[in-house]
């Protein structure tokens, strides 16, 4: 059980904090950069791979710190270019697509966000919302319990999946794959 815990990240100054580990998840080419300005629509933190098979994450380099069955992951977030996807949430080890993680993708090729969970053992799934993809920012929560986890999207519930739930403790992360994705604001709890 993971002890009571309390994150929060602005995205902003000159470049992102030391306990952020940056990562090419796939493929060697991904820019990190702070943008810290009116550039990016309200600045933030942007990964931009430099092909569609790549992919750039930041995480806690495996230092899992929120529980698998009471915590709140709390993001703004926007893909910036088509045909971006990201990825983000709490997880295992991104690196291992069956690992135990919960997730919000905003994927271009499926044309709707979804809400994913997976269990580490038996894989798990993505439920698809009615929210189109575009490029605006959003807020996305993802409130984990023992028995489901809810995705809301500015403060409306669109998907809530109850299998392939967490089984072990998890950590924040931000992906991007194929184009640039932004991110402004991260929250992480254990409730």
């Amino acid at each position: 059980m993971a002890y009571k815990q309390h994150f929060i990240e602005w995205f902003s100054g000159k470049q992102l904090p030391s306990y952020w580990t940056q990562t090419n998840v796939t493929g060697s080419g991904a820019s990190f950069e702070m943008k810290d300005d009116s550039s990016q629509g309200g600045g933030g933190f942007k990964i931009t791979p430099t092909s569609s098979s790549n992919i750039g994450e930041i995480d806690f380099n495996n230092k899992r710190q929120f529980s698998q069955t009471s915590s709140m992951f709390i993001a703004t977030a926007r893909r910036n270019a088509n045909p971006a996807m990201f990825s983000m949430g709490l997880t295992g080890n991104i690196t291992n697509a069956d690992t135990n993680r919960i997730l919000v993708q905003n994927d271009s090729a499926g044309s709707k966000f979804k809400l994913g969970s997976y269990d580490g053992s038996s894989g798990g799934a993505l439920t698809s919302t009615t929210i189109g993809v575009d490029g605006n920012w959003r807020n996305h929560k993802l409130e984990l319990t023992s028995s489901s986890v809810t995705l809301t999207v500015n403060n409306v519930l669109h998907a809530t999946r109850d299998e392939n739930l967490p089984a072990s403790t998890l950590q924040p992360y931000f992906l991007s794959k194929g184009g640039e994705n932004g991110i402004r604001y991260m929250e992480c709890y254990n409730t």
